[in-house]
């Protein structure tokens, strides 16, 4: 019976020892403690933290509960550049921007974030935003809060949404930013 198990543990080593080989040791995923064996680096979405400001960056809300990231990336215009001299249409690029973005949650009326944005809703002036992404990176932004809505259904969880517009330049910071 011994030499069965001795056996036995000897086959549980030896595979794992080839998986290691073919995916690498396991990993720890920083937010969730999970282990995985994926040589791609994807990072989970889960963990980001979505946070506002209504005193110009001192203190930050957490708007909890939100089940999607917003995309606020800026694209460049372009600005025609063509000449007399040009053999095609040329460009440059110009002022980067970013569009009206919705952020979407479940609704917790208990929510300090989630309250300032709907007070601030249509204000004049502009917050602070700052996403958390699971992966430590940062990006800070500034943005006008257009509007603050609750929706809802029959056999469906209270819901907020939020349309914001980003403006002028975004900050990535963190332990994942990217580098220049």
């Amino acid at each position: 019976m011994k030499q069965l198990s001795t056996l036995y543990a000897l086959v549980i080593w030896a595979l794992v020892t080839l998986v290691e080989m073919i995916a690498g040791p396991p990993r720890i995923i920083r937010h969730t403690g999970l282990r995985y064996g994926v040589k791609n680096g994807a990072v989970s979405t889960q963990g980001f933290l979505l946070e506002v400001s209504i005193d110009d960056g001192t203190t930050y809300l957490e708007v909890s509960q939100n089940t999607d990231i917003p995309d606020v990336s800026q694209e460049a215009s372009d600005l025609d550049a063509t000449n007399l001299q040009s053999t095609a249409k040329e460009y440059i690029a110009g002022l980067q921007d970013s569009q009206a973005v919705t952020l979407t949650g479940q609704r917790v009326v208990a929510s300090v974030g989630q309250n300032a944005l709907r007070d601030n809703a249509g204000a004049p002036g502009v917050f602070m935003f700052r996403n958390t992404y699971s992966d430590g990176s940062i990006l800070s932004y500034s943005a006008t809060i257009k509007k603050f809505g609750v929706t809802g259904g029959v056999d469906a969880v209270m819901m907020f949404t939020v349309s914001i517009r980003p403006s002028g330049a975004q900050v990535w910071s963190g332990v994942g930013a990217p580098t220049t």
